[in-house]
C-alpha cells in the first residue's frame, strides 16, 4: 500500500480530516474525523503527515480476488495479533491493523455476497484468526446495514479483529480439548476483553468506540454476559453488533469436535434467540441482510443437482438467489459449475444441504464479481 504526502491545499484549518494522518513509516498519528484546530497544528500536519493513495488501494483490491484477499488477510492478521501480543513492534501494530480494516471494509462494500460465500465457506486453520476475520467482515456488513458513518464503522470493524488479542494461544488449546475449562482458563476467559483493551492501548490504539466495544463484546443483553452482567441498553451498541458476529461465525464455523451448522439453521436458531442473548433489532437485520439462503449455503436443487448459493436475490418480492451447480443429478460432478436461476421451477431449492467438498476453486465460482 503506497503513502503519499499531504500537501498545502489539501486540508483547511477547521476542516475535518478525510483520512488518518501517518508518519512516513506508517505510524498513525490522527484519526479521520479529526477537526484541524489552528495553524499550527495545520503546519505540522503538512510538514511531518502521509495518508493512503486510495487510488492505488482501490485497483489493488480490484486486481485481486476477495476470496483470494480472505487467505491473504488472514496470514497478515494472524502476524500482527501475534505481534502485539508479544509486544514486538510497538509502533507499526496500529497501521498494520488499520491497512486490514480499510481492505476488509472495501471487499465487503465491492463484493457483499462474495464475503457472505467467505464467512460460510473459508475455514482455513487456525479457527482464532478465521473467526476473527469473519468477525470483521460480518460486522462491516451490518454496519454498512444500519447506516453506521464510515469511521465509525471502521472502529468496529478494528475491535472485530483485535477483540481476542489476549487469548489466541488459549482460543487454540480450547479447539482441541475434550476436557472442561480449568479454574486458570475459565478466569483467562472472563478477562480477555479487558485484557485485550490493555494490550490495545499500549499500541496506541485509544479510540473510544474501538475499546468500548472489545471491552463489552461478551455482554448479552439478557444480564448473562461478563465482565459486568450489563443488560440491553446498557451495553453499547457497538458491542452489541460484535456479539452478534461473534455468535453467528463460532455457529457456522466447523470446529475439532462438531461440524459447522447451516447457515439456514443458525439464521432460525437467531430468529428463535432474539432478544434474549443477543440484540433482537440486530439479529433480525443480519436475518434480512442474508436472506434464507444466504451466500455460502449447500442446496439440492428440484433437477437433483447439488450447488452453492452464489448471490441473494435481486428480484423484488422473491427469495429465491442465484445458485451456482457443481453436481449433477445423477452423482458425478459437472465438467465446469452452472449457474442456475432458481426462480425457474427445474432448478428450485429443494433443500439444504451439509457443507460437501467440490472441485471447483471459490474464486472461479464468483469470477462474475471479480
Amino acid at each position: 500500500m503506497q503513502l503519499i504526502k499531504i500537501n498545502i491545499g489539501d486540508i483547511t484549518v477547521g476542516d475535518e480530516l478525510p483520512w488518518q494522518v501517518l508518519d512516513e513509516g506508517g505510524t498513525l498519528l490522527l484519526q479521520a474525523g479529526y477537526v484541524v484546530p489552528n495553524e499550527r497544528q495545520l503546519k505540522t500536519i503538512i510538514d511531518h503527515g502521509y495518508r493512503w493513495d486510495e487510488t492505488v488501494q482501490e485497483q489493488f483490491v480490484r486486481e485481486v480476488h476477495p476470496f483470494e484477499k480472505n487467505k491473504e488477510l488472514q496470514v497478515r492478521l494472524s502476524r500482527v495479533l501475534n505481534e502485539m501480543k508479544e509486544e514486538s513492534d510497538l509502533s507499526r501494530s496500529a497501521y498494520n491493523i488499520l491497512q486490514i480494516v480499510e481492505e476488509l471494509t472495501m471487499l465487503c462494500a465491492r463484493a457483499p455476497d462474495v464475503m457472505i460465500g467467505a464467512v460460510h465457506l473459508f475455514n482455513d486453520k487456525p479457527y482464532s484468526i478465521t473467526h476473527l476475520l469473519h468477525m470483521g467482515i460480518l460486522v462491516a456488513l451490518l454496519a454498512d446495514d444500519i447506516g453506521m458513518e464510515e469511521i465509525k464503522k471502521k472502529s468496529v470493524v478494528g475491535a472485530a479483529l483485535t477483540c481476542n488479542v489476549s487469548m489466541l494461544k488459549l482460543q487454540e488449546m480450547l479447539e482441541q480439548q475434550t476436557s472442561p475449562l480449568s479454574d486458570d482458563q475459565r478466569s483467562s476467559v472472563r478477562n480477555h476483553p479487558s485484557d485485550a483493551v490493555k494490550i490495545l492501548k499500549k499500541h496506541d490504539i485509544d479510540d473510544p468506540v474501538w475499546l468500548e466495544a472489545v471491552q463489552y463484546h461478551h455482554e448479552n443483553v439478557d444480564g448473562t454476559g461478563y465482565p459486568e452482567g450489563r443488560k440491553g441498553g446498557e451495553i453499547p451498541l457497538v458491542a452489541r453488533l460484535l456479539a452478534v458476529a461473534d455468535n453467528y461465525s463460532a455457529l457456522v464455523t466447523k470446529k475439532n469436535y462438531r461440524k459447522g451448522h447451516t447457515p439456514s439453521a443458525v439464521l432460525k436458531h437467531f430468529f428463535n434467540q432474539k432478544g434474549k442473548r443477543l440484540d433482537e433489532e440486530l439479529s433480525l437485520r443480519l436475518i434480512k441482510l442474508f436472506g434464507i439462503y444466504p451466500p455460502g449455503t449447500f442446496v439440492k436443487l428440484a433437477n437433483g443437482e447439488s450447488a452453492i448459493v452464489c448471490f441473494r436475490p435481486t428480484k423484488q418480492g422473491t427469495v429465491a438467489p442465484t445458485v451456482c451447480s457443481y453436481r449433477s443429478a445423477t452423482g458425478p460432478f459437472l465438467a465446469q459449475a452452472e449457474l442456475r436461476d432458481t426462480s425457474i421451477a427445474k432448478f428450485k431449492i429443494a433443500e439444504v444441504i451439509a457443507f460437501e467438498n467440490q472441485p471447483y476453486d471459490y474464486d472461479v465460482i464468483w469470477e462474475s464479481q471479480s
